[in-house]
């Protein structure tokens, strides 16, 4: 006996099977759904829409790529960035050689580890910060209008700031991090971290205090938007 299937049966067959269906759309979706994960629209309002970094959306909408780690890699940029434009500053103005030891050092290790950002950027399908925020961009221009006799000494604390706060991000997502690739960066990258901030401490016991003195985690909170990471 032929059986005729209505449109109606077929209808219902398909949504069957839809419903069904154990694989789902979004099981791959990690960071989407799940116990002590947040909701999608929650990811999606956390992304740092600041000046200078990048916004990756569509991923955290997929669930590619946790808010959390999508704003480490942006904040890992922008500052690489700048490590890099203040190297370059500094071995041109600088007047002592350790200083511009130090400058060149800031150059070479900044460049590899932003190269090595971006590879992980481009290998993830995600965007990172390619040039100088604005606001990075202003603290270049601070440093650039001091005197040269005082140049060295502002150079070198503002390293000591700048590395005391980067390698907190980086050992705060080493160790907190969601996406093993991008923890695996962090824990790369951070003893070459430490080993400036260590090198920059020494330097900055051969001169005063900086003329501006300023909380670094508060301006780089009010800068990314960045706030402590907790598992959501």
């Amino acid at each position: 006996m032929k059986t005729t299937i209505k449109p109606w049966m077929a209808l219902l067959l398909a949504g069957g099977v839809i419903a069904c269906d154990p694989s789902g759309h979004n099981s791959n979706n990690q960071y989407q759904e799940g116990e002590n994960k947040s909701t999608e629209s929650d990811l999606v309002t956390k992304v740092r829409t600041d000046d200078g970094i990048e916004r990756n959306e569509e991923a955290v909408k997929r669930g590619d790529i946790h808010t959390a780690d999508a704003n480490f890699l942006s904040d890992a940029a922008n500052r690489g960035i700048l490590e890099v434009e203040l190297g370059k500053l500094a071995i041109q103005k600088a007047s002592s050689a350790p200083v511009k030891a130090f400058a060149q050092m800031m150059v070479n290790d900044h460049t590899k580890a932003n190269n090595d950002l971006k590879a992980l950027a481009d290998q993830m399908k995600l965007r990172i910060p390619a040039s100088l925020s604005d606001q990075n961009r202003m603290k270049i221009e601070a440093i650039t209008k001091n005197d040269d006799k005082d140049f060295d000494r502002e150079y070198i604390h503002a390293m000591v700031k700048n590395h005391r706060t980067t390698t907190e991000i980086f050992q705060s997502e080493a160790h907190d991090g969601y996406d093993s690739l991008i923890k695996a960066y962090a824990s790369k990258t951070l003893p070459v971290l430490m080993h400036h901030r260590e090198m920059a401490e020494k330097l900055s016991k051969a001169y005063g205090p900086p003329q501006t003195p300023t909380n670094d985690r508060t301006n780089q909170r009010v800068e990314t938007g960045q706030n402590p990471k907790q598992k959501q």
